[in-house]
Formats: structure tokens, sequence, C-alpha cells
């Protein structure tokens, strides 16, 4: 009875072949699981109530103050670089530039009638007067050469010779003196023309200024991002 219970206790203190196998098992997987955590990305998730921001922040100012008068992009709107966002009121130079525009009408008209006047007088028929035609139907023009032509016609066809008795003079006579009075005229419209070109190159000027400005009008995004107008009422 003696020897029994003392092989029971041996027998007990044997640890069985399929416990280490269980331990050794578990051992394996938590040292895979940890090499592989030491190579995975973590990604951490924060909750926290706030209001977010950005500190890359582009302000984009008018170099013209004004009214705005067209919006294209809304508050809070993505926007690409060089997209169109607001444009100004530009009443002011769009009248600027009709205005011009009438002006260079007038002066332009003034030069194509003067141009008509100049061959017209460069083309004269001296000799006989009734075969020149006023090429103007009515108008400034039109009243100018009548009188023009008027002025030619009372150059006089006589001269009193040394007995005071009154002749014809001789035809190149004649034809010469109405030339300097036409060389007078051509002067005269060459001189007109040469100012009216003068003026036109400066209004042209003008105009290309004020359309350059037209540009300063309209507000273009400088980068791509989200619209946060200041003082936003709309």
């Amino acid at each position: 009875m003696h020897e029994l219970k003392s092989s029971n206790i041996v027998y007990n203190k044997k640890d069985p072949k399929m416990g280490f196998m269980i331990i050794g098992i578990t051992l394996i997987f938590l040292i895979g699981l940890i090499v592989t955590a030491s190579f995975v990305k973590k990604t951490e998730v924060i909750r926290s109530s706030g209001i977010l921001t950005t500190t890359n922040k582009t302000y984009i100012m008018s170099e013209t103050g004004g009214r705005i008068s067209k919006v294209h992009r809304l508050n809070g709107e993505f926007v690409n670089e060089g997209d169109l966002i607001l444009e100004l009121d530009n009443t002011q130079v769009l009248a600027q530039i009709i205005s011009l525009d009438y002006k260079l009408d007038y002066l332009n008209n003034h030069i194509h009638s003067l141009n008509l006047f100049i061959n017209n007088l460069e083309t004269f028929n001296y000799k006989n007067l009734e075969l020149n035609v006023n090429p103007f139907e009515k108008g400034e023009f039109y009243l100018q050469y009548n009188s023009f032509i008027q002025s030619i016609e009372n150059i006089e066809e006589t001269i009193l010779n040394d007995v005071g008795d009154e002749v014809n003079k001789e035809l190149e006579e004649l034809i010469k003196e109405r030339k300097e009075l036409l060389n007078q005229y051509l002067s005269q419209y060459y001189s007109q023309k040469g100012q009216y070109e003068y003026e036109i190159s400066g209004v042209l000027g003008q105009k290309e200024a004020y359309e350059l400005t037209l540009n300063s009008y309209k507000i273009y995004a400088s980068s791509s991002g989200y619209i946060n107008y200041s003082n936003w009422n709309n």
C-alpha cells in the first residue's frame, strides 16, 4: 500500500508531452505577432471637437476697388489656379472706350473725305473747269469744294495791256495762277490730314490703355483651393 502511493505521487509529478507542444506553439505564435506588428504601419484615430484651419492661405486683392458686378465662384467653393472668381463694375471704363471709338470713327471719316478732296485736286483740269465735278454729295466738304471752284473761277482771265485795253491772258499764265491757288488748298488739306492722323494715334493709345485696365477688374484664383470671402454677406 505504501509503495502504491509513492508510485502515484511520482507519476503525477511528470508533465505530459502534449503540454510542452502547446506551450511551444503558443510562444512561437506570440513571437510572430510581435515581429509582424513592428513592420505594420499604425493608424491612430484621435477624436476631438474644434475648427479645422490651414496655414497655407493666399490672399487675393483687386488692383482697383469697386462694386462687385458678377460672382463666378461662391464662398466655400473649390477653384483651380487661373479660374475667374469675381468681376468688378467696369461701366465707366467701357464708357470711355465707347467714347473713344466714336472719336476714331469721326477722325477716320474726315481723313477719308480729305483723301477724296486731295485726289480730286491732284487730278484737277486746269484748262476746262466745267469738267471738274464735285465728288461730295453734301455736307462740309461739299461746300468746301464749291468754295474752291469759285476761287479758281474768280481768277481774272483778262489783263490790261500797255495802252489800257483788256486782253486775254496767255493760257499758260492762267494755268500757272490756277496751279498756285490749288497748291495752297493742297497744302492746307495735307496739313489737316496730318493733324487728324496724329490725333488718331493718340486716341488709339488711350483706348489701348483703357482696354488693358479692363483685366484688372477681373479677379482670378492665384492657386487651387477653397474660397473664403471676408465679410461675405450673401
